[in-house]
């Protein structure tokens, strides 16, 4: 049942996104080279995962299964060698959160998350 229960979570907020999708006008243009997966080595986080394409960014929770949210705004600003970005986007009810990190190009690309010493790499190209 519990089983049941998620997958039935998941597609109702696949639902509601998509169908709110269709009504809002976005000003986004997620850069190629942030398209896909990325994940980290840092054990508390083996099983997350972040991914992007065009419309969305999905958060991996691990057991829980995974979180897409439409996204409303990206800001970018270059600093160093790579790019601050923040990426605006908003839940099934609407609500808005923010995602800040700074991306390196080097090897292939890195994601450091603010406020975290982490690296995130990409898995799988979203191409």
């Amino acid at each position: 049942m519990n089983r049941i229960y998620r997958i039935a979570v998941i597609l109702y907020t696949a639902a509601v996104i998509a169908l709110f999708s269709f009504g809002c006008a976005r000003n986004t243009d997620v850069p190629a080279e942030l398209l896909g997966v990325w994940k980290t080595a840092a054990p508390n986080y083996a099983d997350r995962h972040l991914a992007f394409d065009q419309s969305y960014i999905t958060l991996g929770l691990g057991a829980a299964g995974e979180v897409s949210y439409i996204i409303k705004n990206i800001e970018s600003r270059k600093q160093d060698s790579g790019t601050a970005y923040t990426f605006y986007y908003v839940d099934s009810e609407e609500e808005e959160w923010t995602l800040a990190f700074y991306y390196e190009p080097a090897n292939d690309g890195l994601i450091i998350l603010n406020n975290s010493e982490n690296v995130w790499k990409k898995i799988n190209s979203g191409e």
